[in-house]
């Protein structure tokens, strides 16, 4: 579904704090866990490598992306936030990548994309959508989309950011904020770049939309 070469880094690190117990990964979508259909939906619009940052529960998580061609890795510092994960992954796309800085990678990305698990909605020809948007981006080294005046996920930023970007204070997200300048926002239609889960309430919202998929706790 891309004509650029796009990998990816999948955040399934976080404890679930605010679902006070469940794991948000293992809830089921339709009878597939979260997690593996976020996966399942990055894959589909062509992102590859994908690499998923496991942390919280990973011994539970990983089974759940088994037969998946994805790439986990466990980031073993994940209760220090989210930063710390995105830094895994990133370290881990570059190890398998290289990057589009001259490291003798035969395979630099043209780009890459920082996405949440808990995306219920998302599809993937919205994710090639994004990705369309990206390779017509001009100057613009990240994209980031927007529904109703919510910033969304995934975010994509330019292969040659791979190496920096892992180095940087505050991480993807400090780096977004620091750079308005660089950065391409775009208004998305879909509610599947905002839609997640982080309470119960969030899934009892869900399950009460209309057309809403099957939401089954874990």
């Amino acid at each position: 579904m891309t004509a650029i070469r796009v990998g990816g880094i999948l955040l399934a690190a976080g404890e679930s704090r605010r679902m006070n117990g469940p794991n948000k990964l293992a809830i089921r979508i339709d009878g597939e866990a979260l997690v593996r259909r976020t996966a399942r939906t990055l894959l589909a619009a062509g992102i590859d490598p994908l690499v998923v940052v496991l942390g919280h529960q990973h011994e539970q998580v990983s089974p759940l992306l088994a037969g998946l061609p994805v790439h986990c890795v466990v980031n073993a510092d994940y209760r220090s936030g989210q930063q710390s994960s995105v830094r895994a992954g990133l370290l881990a796309l570059r190890a398998m990548t290289g990057d589009a800085l001259g490291e003798g990678s035969a395979h630099p990305l043209d780009a890459f994309l920082v996405s949440l698990s808990d995306l219920p909605l998302l599809q993937a020809d919205q994710v090639g959508d994004l990705i369309a948007a990206f390779a017509r981006r001009g100057a613009a080294r990240a994209l980031v989309p927007d529904h109703a005046d919510q910033r969304g996920n995934p975010v994509i930023f330019a292969g040659a950011m791979l190496a920096s970007l892992a180095q940087t204070p505050g991480g993807a997200r400090g780096w977004l904020d620091a750079h308005p300048e660089a950065v391409m926002r775009i208004t998305v239609a879909h509610a599947g770049f905002t839609t997640d889960l982080d309470t119960l309430a969030d899934v009892a919202a869900l399950s009460a939309a209309p057309g809403a998929p099957v939401v089954d706790l874990p």
